[in-house]
């Protein structure tokens, strides 16, 4: 078994050679931006927690938490308030925040449920939480391994671990799986090889591509029905 240090270093290195060579995206791009825009709006204090060069809350005035030195001196550039480490050791008050976002980082932790706890402490009663993650350990790939992925969710695991942290679904959106099995096998090995290439690949690509999904948001009730067989979740949150 890979210890958890293990596990953070690998992450630590992999996404400050990616990162290193990206290129900011604002989250005005993204198709999440006019939820998580609005909800914005209504949280006076907001956190991010791993969103390297590509946050998707608004980034001024929002504290950001990054093991990237690049992606922190990025964001703090575009007004954003940057805290190096991992959430436990910047050790925010209690119930300091209104709304949180946690995008493709639950499933890097080995730990998620301690993770989870932490994000409920911080969050104020009745805050809100933007997380993502991708679903299902059948659509495992290269990428998982590359990415540095400890798990893909399964359905009632993700909502159960919410659950026992505090946190209730309120609502949700769930698309197929990003890359499939070939391709994964394929541009994996390009990230290791040529991080910058693989970077420009995605900028170009993948990216644009990702910000041209049409989001089709569920209400919790919906949650059984709908995620089977999903590929990638986002989910808003409250905290009880």
């Amino acid at each position: 078994m890979v210890s958890r240090r293990a596990t953070t270093a690998y992450n630590a290195a992999t996404y400050e050679r990616l990162w290193g060579v990206a290129r900011f995206h604002p989250p005005s791009r993204t198709p999440w931006f006019p939820v998580l825009a609005a909800l914005a709006a209504q949280a006076p204090a907001r956190l991010e927690v791993g969103p390297g060069m590509w946050p998707r809350l608004p980034v001024e005035g929002t504290h950001v938490v990054e093991l990237s030195a690049h992606a922190l001196e990025g964001l703090g550039a575009h007004g954003a308030i940057p805290h190096a480490g991992l959430l436990h050791e910047v050790a925010f008050p209690t119930a300091t925040f209104d709304l949180i976002a946690i995008f493709e980082v639950l499933e890097h932790v080995d730990d998620d449920r301690a993770l989870l706890r932490e994000l409920a402490r911080i969050a104020k009663p009745g805050a809100t939480l933007a997380a993502s993650v991708p679903m299902g350990m059948t659509h495992w790939t290269a990428w998982d391994d590359y990415a540095g992925h400890v798990r893909r969710y399964e359905p009632d695991e993700l909502r159960a671990k919410l659950a026992a942290a505090g946190f209730a679904i309120e609502r949700f959106e769930v698309r197929p799986t990003t890359m499939s099995k070939g391709a994964a096998a394929l541009f994996a090995p390009l990230c290791r090889a040529f991080p910058r290439l693989s970077m420009r690949i995605t900028e170009a690509v993948f990216l644009p591509a990702a910000c041209r999904q049409v989001l089709a948001w569920r209400d919790a009730s919906q949650w059984s029905a709908c995620t089977a067989g999903a590929g990638e979740c986002t989910l808003v949150c409250r905290r009880n």
